[in-house]
């Protein structure tokens, strides 16, 4: 019976390797030490570092410094005490390149209630992200000159009649209409 259990469980395994290692997702799974144990290769083509450059390794090869240590002290609280994490980071590729991701990290629990593994899956939002800060300039810049465009003056306008109000200063607005430009 115990051969047979070992041959379903190996087969077990080999199938979750196999469907983990395929999907489009980048994905790796860390000790509780977060040290690197597997990854897929879809993080090697999303990093740029290679499998062997990536296991043994902590998360911390793809920090960009973009991240707060406060941000990571809140991460870290969170999945040590076994709570899931959802969210945006930007990463480092090993070229220097940056980009953008959403990450989820579930920890997996010992019989104890402790953490023995972290599983990471992450999503690069990076184009996604781009398009939104076009969408962003398009609203506020002349798509033909590329000028800043009237919104971005009121825009502007609000903020610093806000700072005004709020530091008790005063400002003027000289407005000039050119026709015929």
């Amino acid at each position: 019976g115990t051969t047979l259990e070992a041959a379903l469980q190996q087969e077990w395994l080999t199938l979750l390797d196999t469907a983990l290692a395929s999907v489009e997702n980048a994905a790796f799974i860390t000790d509780a030490s977060a040290n690197i144990l597997w990854a897929n290769r879809a993080l090697t083509q999303l990093s740029g570092y290679s499998i062997e450059e990536i296991l043994g390794q902590t998360p911390k090869l793809f920090n960009s410094g973009a991240q707060s240590a406060e941000f990571f002290i809140q991460f870290w609280k969170t999945v040590s005490s076994g709570g899931k994490w959802h969210g945006e980071l930007v990463n480092l590729r090993r070229d220097g390149s940056r980009y953008t991701v959403i990450q989820s990290v579930t920890p997996l629990l010992n019989p104890n209630g402790k953490v023995s593994h972290y599983v990471a899956i992450v999503e690069d939002i990076s184009e996604r992200k781009s398009a939104e800060e076009r969408i962003q300039h398009m609203a506020y810049f002349d798509l033909l000159t590329d000028l800043p465009n009237r919104r971005l003056c009121f825009d502007r306008l609000g903020q610093a009649m806000a700072v005004a109000r709020r530091e008790k200063t005063e400002g003027a607005l000289l407005f000039i209409d050119l026709d015929r430009f």
